[in-house]
């Protein structure tokens, strides 16, 4: 399933998460049509188009807490390693 995660303007940056727009997601699939159909879905049904909202809604909440763990490793990965001692192993 192509949910691929965007490399968007504030990759590596400092600024707060930007959550992809519908079309994004779309866009993924082919458009909407295809996104609608690759999910079981009929894009003049209402009630599927619902569906397809929430499963869009679903996806960006996905996207957001991998970002949101990025940026936990990020942190961790910048904090100083202080050296207590040094180990000597023999054979």
């Amino acid at each position: 399933m192509p949910h691929a995660h965007s490399s968007g303007s504030n990759s590596g940056s400092s600024a707060g998460y930007t959550p992809k727009s519908d079309y994004a997601y779309y866009k993924a699939y082919g458009g909407f049509n295809n996104f609608m159909h690759m999910h079981g879905l009929k894009s003049w049904d209402h009630d599927d188009i619902q569906e397809g909202k929430r499963i869009i809604e679903a996806m960006r909440e996905a996207d957001r807490q991998e970002w949101e763990e990025e940026q936990r490793r990020k942190a961790v990965a910048k904090q100083p390693v202080t050296r207590i001692g040094t180990v000597l192993l023999l054979n």
